[in-house]
């Protein structure tokens, strides 16, 4: 499996909109402040509410991945799930869907 940067991932509390439009976008970045990716809202195809969703869920993908890597790890090998690692999970999607 090729790497990704590592997480955490955070949105930049900066949400601009253009000087000609409403468009709102945001730059996640990673946590020594790289900007990896932005998430662009209207005129781009999507409403800003959804431009915002988009851009948790992306910022949560670090935190999805290893959770969903623990939770198959213990499966595998335990063939049940720990509360603890469902916890992991559940604190991961809250982060991708506040």
């Amino acid at each position: 499996m090729k790497k990704h940067t590592p997480g955490p991932w955070i949105i930049d509390d900066f949400n601009a909109k253009d000087k000609y439009s409403s468009v709102l976008w945001y730059s996640i970045k990673d946590s020594i402040g790289t900007k990896l990716i932005e998430v662009k809202g209207i005129h781009y195809g999507v409403n800003n509410d959804e431009a915002e969703a988009n851009a948790n869920l992306t910022a949560a993908a670090p935190e999805l991945l290893e959770a969903l890597l623990m939770l198959m790890d213990v499966y595998e090998s335990k063939g049940q799930l720990l509360s603890f690692n469902v916890d992991i999970a559940r604190q991961a999607i809250k982060k991708a869907t506040p």
